[in-house]
């Protein structure tokens, strides 16, 4: 997404102790492909009340780098907005600013701002271990909006159905109108760094109101190991298929 790149950028680095531009070159840093959709938003509704996503637990990355992978489904509000945010509940290998080691682990954050305007970790839940083969379901609702000392708000909670810890809840200034799925890799130097296998499907359900909705999808695909982003329909369902070669 837009503005993800980013803000996980500052989170690596973070742990590094060490600014972004300080590090070595590497072959990835940053988002190598992605999916993204922002709605149009009414003046009385919020374009989406649920985005759901299952994805399974892909196999180790075939080279240990000291790379740091993060896969996720992602909620923004518009790209006009002052209030730049991502909720999002995140697979990641390797470690962050949150902690991570080398074994796949999931966390939900909620991350304000960017690298250039500061980057606030608003929120996040605990870091629990998955395993390879796992399906994951990954959940984003906006559960009400209303009013808190007489300011709207919109609370959205945010989890990994099934995983203990990983819920989080909360109260985002305007509404969600972006969604998106993407891979992001830092420090990684070489396409070995990348899963093992060729391919990350992810099966995503946009709703409004219990309607499914059908994005109109952005692509965008890095053009290091013959990474290719798709984006297809059935059913109302959205796949999309990240491919590459190690």
């Amino acid at each position: 997404m837009s503005l993800i790149e980013t803000r996980f950028r500052s989170l690596v680095a973070a742990q590094e102790g060490k600014s972004p531009l300080a590090r070595k070159s590497t072959m990835f840093d940053g988002y190598i492909g992605r999916a993204t959709c922002e709605f149009p938003q009414g003046t009385e509704s919020t374009p989406f009340d649920l985005f759901q996503t299952t994805f399974t637990v892909p196999p180790a990355p075939h080279k240990n780098e000291g790379q740091t992978i993060f896969i996720f489904p992602g909620v923004q509000p518009a790209r006009s907005s002052k209030h730049i945010a991502v909720l999002q509940p995140v697979l990641q290998w390797g470690k962050s600013a949150t902690g991570g080691s080398e074994s796949w682990t999931a966390q939900t954050y909620y991350i304000r701002g960017t690298r250039e305007t500061g980057l606030d970790v608003g929120a996040y839940s605990s870091r629990q271990n998955v395993n390879i083969g796992d399906e994951l379901n990954a959940t984003i609702r906006l559960e009400e909006a209303r009013d808190v000392s007489g300011i709207r708000t919109y609370f959205y909670s945010s989890k990994l159905e099934g995983i203990d810890g990983t819920y989080l809840g909360i109260d985002a200034p305007e509404p969600f109108v972006q969604v998106g799925l993407a891979i992001e890799i830092y420090a990684g130097s070489s396409c070995s760094s990348l899963p093992n296998g060729n391919e990350i499907a992810m099966q995503s359900i946009v709703k409004s109101e219990g309607a499914t909705l059908s994005p109109n999808w952005q692509i965008v695909a890095e053009a290091m190991c013959s990474f290719n982003v798709t984006a297809a329909e059935s059913n109302g369902i959205q796949e999309i298929l990240f491919e590459y070669k190690l």
